[in-house]
């Protein structure tokens, strides 16, 4: 190591501070994200849109998915700092984060079945309800892992090995999702099998995939609890004496400026991102053509797919230049402008050919915002023993938009596609340039640290 140079001095400070992680280790230590995404990549895509056509009819599908989406998103805003500081405020001996990792995913098990067994759609909106709570009572204390075990000239390696776990997570579920709803004779097979469930249960077409989701999840947190360690505080926490709303969703703006500044552009662009990925069935059905909706849930597997294999390379590659440079806000510049250009594409396209190669770019720009943006959250991220809570927040900044897409969306979706035919698409995809537009002038206002500062 050359300590004469600045970079040497810091990686020195970072090692006294906190020791560097191994490969191995990073991967061990991210490897939950891909359950989590193979989970919310086909509940999101396949299984809610899917089942609303249930409960709804043509003219309103937009807008009720909207209610369902907002509804679950509001749960999941909320959950995740609430969680989050119980989860930085606990001692017990297992762990601040394991805990939590584990009863929500047992818990989460029962929600899903119980998804896909409703008969109303009061009912399934109750059930999304509790899908939300679980799986972000699990998903909101395991984030914090990573600012808690490593150390800063590693977290944009850390955070690339996380977005190449959540893009494996989602290109299995990109292809499983439709596959397996578009196989209705499975579910068949396998509720004869399982003998003990209620018998309207083991009808549903979707069991299959609730199963598979159900297997991944809970085999990847077992490995988690297995390989990752915790070392539990000996200080007591901290008795601030407010209540647990204030502690969780509260902190210095001033003094965090810089961090409340990302909240406000990660939530204008996840806003973006979130309007594309949750109208994308129906574009398929509808502005591409495949009317057959288990043709087009599979269409949407082979798409997200495609997205999926280009943001593989880049967000590893993102996170080892991350590293290496500690710039991340040009990543975030630039994963931004592409996913501008997506939105032009998708809309000028007649193909499901240049669908494709349009799925391509956006998992290229995907993989390079997930990386960068969080390794720029991790490393804005105010000091102190509170990692989970502040991951919670970020988190909002990320739940919120799944409030609005789906209601700004499905409104101008239905209203325009009344004016003409599938004049609503054209409009969606341009409130997701405006979006993103707003979210890169909020990235200006970010003063990005050096690893010299946080040491």
């Amino acid at each position: 190591m050359d300590l004469a140079s600045p970079l040497g001095v810091t990686a020195a400070i970072s090692q006294v501070r906190q020791p560097l992680r191994s490969t191995g280790y990073l991967a061990a230590l991210t490897v939950m994200w891909s359950a989590l995404s193979f989970h919310w990549t086909i509940i999101n895509n396949n299984v809610v849109p899917t089942r609303v056509l249930s409960f709804a009819s043509e003219d309103t599908k937009g807008s009720v998915l909207g209610l369902v989406t907002v509804c679950g998103a509001l749960v999941a805003m909320l959950t995740g700092p609430l969680v989050g500081v119980l989860s930085d405020e606990s001692r017990l001996p297992w762990g601040r984060r394991r805990p939590f990792l584990a009863v929500g995913i047992v818990f989460n098990c029962v929600a899903l079945l119980a998804l896909i067994g409703t008969h109303t759609l009061a009912t399934f909106i109750l059930a999304f309800l509790a899908v939300q709570l679980c799986a972000n009572a699990a998903g909101s204390p395991y984030t914090a892992l990573i600012p808690d075990q490593v150390p800063d000239l590693q977290k944009g390696r850390a955070t690339g090995f996380a977005g190449f776990a959540e893009v494996l997570g989602r290109l299995a579920g990109a292809i499983l999702g439709g596959y397996l709803i578009a196989l209705p004779g499975a579910a068949a097979a396998i509720g004869a099998l399982l003998f003990f469930l209620p018998a309207a249960l083991r009808a549903q077409p979707m069991l299959p995939v609730m199963l598979l989701i159900i297997v991944v999840t809970v085999a990847t947190m077992l490995f988690t609890l297995w390989q990752v360690r915790e070392d539990v505080p000996s200080t007591p926490p901290n008795a601030s004496g407010k209540s647990l709303l204030w502690r969780a969703f509260t902190f210095d703006v001033r003094a965090e400026a810089s961090f409340a500044w990302l909240l406000g552009a990660r939530a204008c662009n996840m806003l973006a991102i979130n309007t594309i990925v949750t109208f994308l069935l129906y574009y398929v059905r509808d502005y591409l053509g495949f009317t057959d909706i288990a043709e087009a849930n599979a269409r949407l597997g082979y798409l997200f797919a495609v997205s999926s294999l280009t943001t593989l390379p880049s967000s590893l590659i993102v996170g080892y230049i991350v590293d290496r440079q500690q710039r991340r806000k040009p990543w975030v510049y630039g994963s931004s402008a592409g996913l501008a250009l997506v939105c032009v594409a998708f809309v000028v396209i007649d193909h499901f050919s240049s669908a494709l190669l349009t799925g391509a770019l956006f998992g290229l720009c995907y993989g390079a915002y997930f990386t960068a943006d969080w390794a720029l959250a991790l490393a804005l991220l105010p000091k102190g023993d509170a990692a989970a809570k502040y991951m919670g927040i970020w988190g909002i900044a990320g739940a919120f938009p799944q409030v609005l897409a789906p209601g700004i969306g499905g409104v101008l979706l239905d209203t325009f596609n009344r004016l003409g035919h599938n004049w609503g698409y054209p409009v969606v995809f341009a409130t997701v340039v405006v979006y993103l537009l707003a979210g890169t002038i909020m990235l200006v206002k970010v003063d990005e640290p050096t690893v010299l500062e946080r040491a």
